[in-house]
């Protein structure tokens, strides 16, 4: 036996957090319980028309991508696996096969089923209405837990849309693993994280290393071949410090005698002594680490193989 089955989707267009797809057969029941545009309804009307659904017995079906997938594939194929998901969901529940598939939108998600897309569909057919409460009330409790878990953010209220308070807390804390790494506001404040990130280690190895005697001869000394962080002169030797903002970083570091990273930094201190007539000094490569507070300094951490 088979039925016609409306789908739509909710949260395309946030940071953080899944998207999410739902399907709901289309029954004469759904007539009766005031059923609309998931937008146009408040909270709590979408939540009696839900406990009215399960009353009557009417099944639905829920599929998600997570950032992951949305990262990897894009939101628009992220968005059909969704709505693949939900369609496999509802006809595993029910044994039913869809007859056909009312889509909210104008793109066919290629479901293998005969497909009908409708825009503004979710205002035209209750079916489609039906799927669109389902799938904001089922995501609207996704981001409230993780609101729970990733505070700072306002999940709860923002949902993960780019609001003001989630923009600050992306500033603030940087990315959590619920955010969409593709999407331009989250990379732009992933990229400003780390470079104040960085700063900050700069800030503090400075001080640290300028306490323990050395004297600063540069700071983001950048050359034709490359830039340095911070350059020392520590007695008869020249200290060229490369300063990470992670601790776990540094069995990586000590590993990159043939990357060109530690290329860079060889030829760049080149031309600095080369610039500054340091030739008299022995010249040592150091990685200071900064983590949690806590600052590693590791002296002669690296040597260059000729």
């Amino acid at each position: 036996m088979s039925w016609r089955v409306g789908i739509d989707e909710v949260g395309r267009g946030p940071l953080a957090g899944p998207v999410v797809a739902a399907c709901v057969p289309d029954l004469p029941e759904l007539k009766s319980l005031g059923v609309d545009d998931s937008k146009r309804l408040r909270p709590k009307q979408r939540q009696q028309i839900l406990q009215a659904m399960d009353n009557l017995g009417i099944p639905r079906g829920i599929g998600q991508a997570d950032p992951v997938e949305i990262d990897q594939i894009g939101i628009l194929k992220a968005t059909f696996l969704a709505m693949e998901r939900a369609l496999e969901d509802l006809e595993r529940k029910t044994d039913r096969v869809a007859a056909e598939l009312l889509v909210d939108g104008n793109q066919d998600p290629h479901l293998g089923r005969p497909t009908r897309c409708i825009v503004g569909g979710d205002g035209k057919e209750t079916c489609i209405a039906a799927a669109s409460i389902v799938a904001k009330e089922y995501r609207d409790g996704v981001m409230t837990r993780l609101g729970e878990r990733f505070p700072g953010f306002g999940f709860e209220r923002n949902s993960g849309y780019p609001t003001k308070e989630h923009l600050a807390g992306l500033q603030a804390h940087g990315a959590t693993p619920e955010h969409r790494l593709s999407f331009a506001p989250v990379r732009r404040a992933v990229v400003a994280g780390r470079h104040h990130r960085g700063r900050q280690a700069e800030d503090r190895a400075l001080s640290e290393l300028q306490l323990s005697g050395l004297e600063l001869l540069a700071r983001n000394w950048r050359g034709r071949r490359g830039e340095l962080d911070l350059v020392f002169r520590d007695g008869e030797e020249l200290a060229v410090v490369e300063v990470r903002s992670s601790a776990g970083e540094v069995g990586a570091l000590e590993s990159l005698a043939n990357r060109r990273k530690w290329n860079h930094i060889l030829r760049a201190t080149e031309e600095l002594v080369q610039r500054l007539r340091l030739h008299d000094l022995a010249v040592r490569f150091d990685v200071v680490t900064v983590s949690d507070g806590q600052l590693e300094w590791y002296e002669d951490a690296w040597r260059p193989t000729r």
